[in-house]
Protein backbone atom coordinates (compact mmCIF):
# COMPACT_ATOMS: atom_id res chain seq x y z
CA UNK A 1 0.00 0.00 0.00
CA UNK A 2 2.77 2.53 0.92
CA UNK A 3 5.50 1.23 -0.56
CA UNK A 4 7.76 -0.57 2.37
CA UNK A 5 10.99 -0.81 2.08
CA UNK A 6 11.79 -1.55 -1.52
CA UNK A 7 10.36 1.91 -1.90
CA UNK A 8 14.00 3.58 -1.55
CA UNK A 9 14.20 7.36 -1.67
CA UNK A 10 15.58 7.09 -5.29
CA UNK A 11 12.99 4.57 -6.27
CA UNK A 12 10.40 7.23 -4.51
CA UNK A 13 11.94 10.18 -6.99
CA UNK A 14 12.12 8.47 -9.98
CA UNK A 15 8.35 7.18 -9.39
CA UNK A 16 7.41 10.47 -9.30
CA UNK A 17 9.20 11.99 -12.09
CA UNK A 18 7.73 9.16 -14.08
CA UNK A 19 4.54 10.10 -13.65
CA UNK A 20 4.54 13.97 -13.34
CA UNK A 21 6.01 13.18 -17.12
CA UNK A 22 2.53 11.00 -17.64
CA UNK A 23 0.47 14.20 -15.96
CA UNK A 24 2.59 16.81 -17.99
CA UNK A 25 2.27 14.76 -21.49
CA UNK A 26 0.86 17.28 -24.07
CA UNK A 27 -2.33 14.64 -24.61
CA UNK A 28 -3.06 14.21 -20.91
CA UNK A 29 -6.15 15.70 -20.71
CA UNK A 30 -7.66 13.99 -23.92
CA UNK A 31 -10.72 11.63 -23.21
CA UNK A 32 -8.64 8.76 -24.71
CA UNK A 33 -6.02 9.11 -22.15
CA UNK A 34 -7.92 10.04 -19.25
CA UNK A 35 -7.85 6.49 -17.71
CA UNK A 36 -3.83 6.77 -17.54
CA UNK A 37 -4.04 10.07 -16.69
CA UNK A 38 -5.99 9.68 -13.50
CA UNK A 39 -4.20 6.92 -12.64
CA UNK A 40 -0.99 8.43 -12.27
CA UNK A 41 -2.79 11.12 -10.34
CA UNK A 42 -4.04 8.76 -7.99
CA UNK A 43 -0.20 7.16 -7.53
CA UNK A 44 1.73 10.64 -6.98
CA UNK A 45 -1.14 11.76 -4.44
CA UNK A 46 -0.30 8.13 -3.05
CA UNK A 47 3.26 9.30 -2.89
CA UNK A 48 2.93 12.72 -1.90
CA UNK A 49 0.54 11.07 1.02
CA UNK A 50 3.32 8.61 2.14
CA UNK A 51 6.36 9.44 0.97
CA UNK A 52 6.74 13.17 1.06
CA UNK A 53 9.67 13.04 3.21
CA UNK A 54 11.64 10.92 0.65
CA UNK A 55 10.44 13.40 -2.53
CA UNK A 56 11.41 16.19 -0.49
CA UNK A 57 14.79 14.92 0.32
CA UNK A 58 15.08 14.67 -3.48
CA UNK A 59 13.46 18.42 -4.06
CA UNK A 60 10.25 17.25 -5.85
CA UNK A 61 7.65 18.03 -3.44
CA UNK A 62 6.84 21.43 -4.28
CA UNK A 63 6.28 21.60 -7.90
CA UNK A 64 4.61 18.26 -7.69
CA UNK A 65 2.15 19.64 -5.36
CA UNK A 66 0.14 21.44 -7.96
CA UNK A 67 0.46 19.47 -10.93
CA UNK A 68 -1.15 16.50 -8.92
CA UNK A 69 -3.50 19.27 -7.70
CA UNK A 70 -4.45 19.93 -11.18
CA UNK A 71 -5.85 16.57 -11.90
CA UNK A 72 -8.49 16.28 -8.90
CA UNK A 73 -10.78 15.77 -8.19
CA UNK A 74 -10.56 12.83 -10.75
CA UNK A 75 -13.32 12.70 -13.28
CA UNK A 76 -13.14 9.53 -15.41
CA UNK A 77 -12.00 7.32 -12.18
CA UNK A 78 -14.48 4.83 -10.35
CA UNK A 79 -15.70 5.80 -7.46
CA UNK A 80 -13.12 3.99 -5.47
CA UNK A 81 -10.12 5.69 -7.22
CA UNK A 82 -11.58 9.09 -7.38
CA UNK A 83 -12.30 8.53 -3.01
CA UNK A 84 -8.85 7.30 -2.67
CA UNK A 85 -7.08 10.41 -4.53
CA UNK A 86 -9.28 12.68 -2.05
CA UNK A 87 -8.20 10.70 0.76
CA UNK A 88 -4.86 11.22 0.34
CA UNK A 89 -5.53 14.97 -0.35
CA UNK A 90 -7.00 15.06 2.78
CA UNK A 91 -4.34 12.90 4.68
CA UNK A 92 -1.79 15.89 2.97
CA UNK A 93 -4.05 18.58 4.26
CA UNK A 94 -4.07 16.93 7.84
CA UNK A 95 -0.43 16.81 8.02
CA UNK A 96 0.51 20.17 6.70
CA UNK A 97 -2.16 21.78 8.91
CA UNK A 98 -1.06 19.82 12.16
CA UNK A 99 2.55 21.35 11.33
CA UNK A 100 3.67 17.80 10.90
CA UNK A 101 4.97 18.74 7.37
CA UNK A 102 6.64 21.00 5.68
CA UNK A 103 4.69 20.95 2.27
CA UNK A 104 4.22 24.10 0.90
CA UNK A 105 1.13 24.64 0.49
CA UNK A 106 1.22 28.43 1.13
CA UNK A 107 0.58 29.67 -2.55
CA UNK A 108 -1.02 25.72 -3.43
CA UNK A 109 -3.84 25.96 -0.39
CA UNK A 110 -6.50 28.07 -2.56
CA UNK A 111 -6.06 25.57 -5.63
CA UNK A 112 -6.36 22.40 -2.27
CA UNK A 113 -9.61 24.23 -0.48
CA UNK A 114 -11.15 24.13 -4.21
CA UNK A 115 -11.08 20.92 -4.92
CA UNK A 116 -12.38 19.95 -1.57
CA UNK A 117 -15.03 22.35 -2.49
CA UNK A 118 -15.61 20.63 -5.71
CA UNK A 119 -15.79 17.28 -4.51
CA UNK A 120 -17.47 17.88 -1.87
CA UNK A 121 -20.78 18.76 -3.42
CA UNK A 122 -20.46 15.09 -5.46
CA UNK A 123 -23.09 12.18 -4.32
CA UNK A 124 -20.08 10.24 -5.19
CA UNK A 125 -17.68 11.66 -2.70
CA UNK A 126 -19.58 9.37 -0.06
CA UNK A 127 -21.27 10.77 3.03
CA UNK A 128 -17.79 10.16 5.45
CA UNK A 129 -15.66 11.50 3.14
CA UNK A 130 -17.67 14.51 2.74
CA UNK A 131 -18.01 15.09 6.45
CA UNK A 132 -13.93 14.23 7.34
CA UNK A 133 -13.36 17.00 4.09
CA UNK A 134 -15.40 19.44 5.80
CA UNK A 135 -13.72 19.06 9.24
CA UNK A 136 -10.85 19.99 7.30
CA UNK A 137 -12.43 23.13 5.78
CA UNK A 138 -13.93 24.36 9.47
CA UNK A 139 -10.34 23.78 10.80
CA UNK A 140 -8.53 25.68 8.54
CA UNK A 141 -11.52 28.20 9.08
CA UNK A 142 -11.00 28.24 12.45
CA UNK A 143 -7.13 28.14 12.45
Amino acid sequence: KHGGKLLSRAATADAAARLAAVLQAPDARCAAMAERTEAAALALGKLLSHRHAHLEAAGTAAPLTPLWLSHLPLKNADEEDAQAALRCLCEVLERAGAGKSDLPLGADLPLALGVLGAAAAKEATGAELASQMQRLLLGWQAA
